[in-house]
């Protein structure tokens, strides 16, 4: 009986200290749009038009996915990429770990969620 207190005492501590980012992560990573395993795409990042906006093209293939969140038009990023100000104008290159919301079949874009980036290069540009 203490002993089972004391656990519940314990685990509320441990939830009280834990930060308020660290219980987001939380709920994001067992979100239930996610369809199978996360996996890392070399890849540019670009705004185009049409839906989703946001789309990830696999470096040496002819294969796009598309970045889609709750809002579709302004899909939540990773820092490093928020900080990046992706738009109309600029690439974002990197490894992307995302996580597929949709089934991958042949001939059809993929969704996914994109978890994190890792070495980031970012290149500006203006039409002529």
């Amino acid at each position: 009986m203490v002993a089972n207190k004391l656990v519940l005492l314990t685990s509320a501590l441990v939830i009280l200290t834990l930060p308020a980012s660290a219980i987001a992560k939380r709920q994001r990573d067992d979100d239930a749009r996610i369809v199978g395993k996360c996996f890392t795409i070399h890849g540019r990042l670009k705004c185009y038009n049409g839906t989703p906006c946001f789309r990830i093209w696999k470096i040496g293939t002819h294969r796009q996915f598309g970045v889609l969140d709750d809002d579709n038009e302004n899909p939540k990023f990773p820092e490093n990429i928020a900080r990046a100000h992706p738009t109309f104008g600029t690439e974002i290159y990197g490894d992307f770990l995302v996580c597929p919301l949709t089934t991958s079949r042949p001939g059809f874009m993929q969704m996914v969620m994109i978890k994190s980036v890792k070495h980031l290069v970012v290149k500006r540009y203006t039409d002529p």
